[in-house]
């Protein structure tokens, strides 16, 4: 297996916008991350109060609009060639 690194403008809100896949080829990394994508899962990756609001609300256009906007900013994300590990996996992350 490889693990699959984008730099992700979707996640990239509040904090560097990582997605991280451990799979055997891009197109299962892809998929992976795929069927994790639900803003409106309380503790999901890619949970969103914003949608959830707008869902709440009854703003059936604005959460429509939303939702495909994010949609298509995931698929924009994974579009992007990933960096790819193929073994040796070592993760070092730090700030100031």
């Amino acid at each position: 297996m490889n693990l699959y690194h984008w730099s992700s403008r979707l996640l990239a809100n509040y904090s560097n916008g990582d997605i991280i896949v451990m799979a055997e080829n891009i197109e299962q990394a892809r998929d992976k991350v795929y069927a994790q994508f639900n803003p409106l899962e309380d503790g999901n990756p890619f949970e969103d109060a914003y949608l959830q609001m707008l869902k709440l609300n009854g703003d059936t256009e604005g959460f429509t609009d939303e939702l495909r906007t994010q949609r298509d900013r995931l698929t924009e994300d994974l579009n992007q060639e990933p960096t790819i590990v193929e073994s040796g996996v070592v993760l070092i992350k730090g700030s100031d």
